[in-house]
């Protein structure tokens, strides 16, 4: 009898060291390509034209375990990340906005309408204030403002591509 007791408790030391163990082992996200910031729930600074593919290469985790997600909430598997998509990594909690350097409009590019849009804010007109994400894309320089200097480095960026 005193062994079978001596067993249980045994037995549940042992759950509990793993339970303990297993929570302890949280996983970290990581990209040397991208700005995380994990207070917001953002990934910024993706480069315009950059596919589901190869954003899935540029983390610490395998692409098996992260999903992107357009703006209707299903999974996106192929063509550009645009700003306002989403993406999930297995093991993290906390879903991502993703913002992509440039891409107002959010087709995963930066053009004509997105520098239209930029201007727009920058000298303020009525109805042009970009705000959330649409406004860090718009943060070209990455300097924290909007301002004539994204104007100006936005065709540097097209010629650099």
């Amino acid at each position: 009898m005193k062994n079978k007791i001596k067993i249980c408790v045994a037995v549940l030391l042992i759950m509990l060291l793993i339970t303990s163990v297993s929570r302890a082992v949280e996983v970290t996200l990581k990209s040397e390509k991208y700005l995380i910031l994990e207070e917001h729930g953002h990934i910024t600074r993706i480069i315009p034209e950059t596919t589901v593919a190869e954003f899935k290469t540029k983390f610490n985790l395998s692409g098996d375990n992260i999903h992107v997600f357009g703006k209707d909430n299903k999974e996106i598997t192929q063509g550009y990340i645009s700003t306002e998509m989403k993406a999930k990594f297995a093991g993290i909690e906390q879903e991502y906005a993703l913002s992509v350097i440039g891409d107002i409009n959010g087709d995963g590019k930066m053009n004509q309408i997105d520098l239209s849009n930029l201007i727009r804010h920058v000298i303020k007109l009525s109805g042009g204030q970009l705000e959330g994400l649409k406004a860090i894309s718009a943060d070209i320089s990455g300097d924290g403002k909007i301002n004539q200097v994204d104007i100006n480095e936005k065709p540097k960026i097209d010629i650099n591509q």
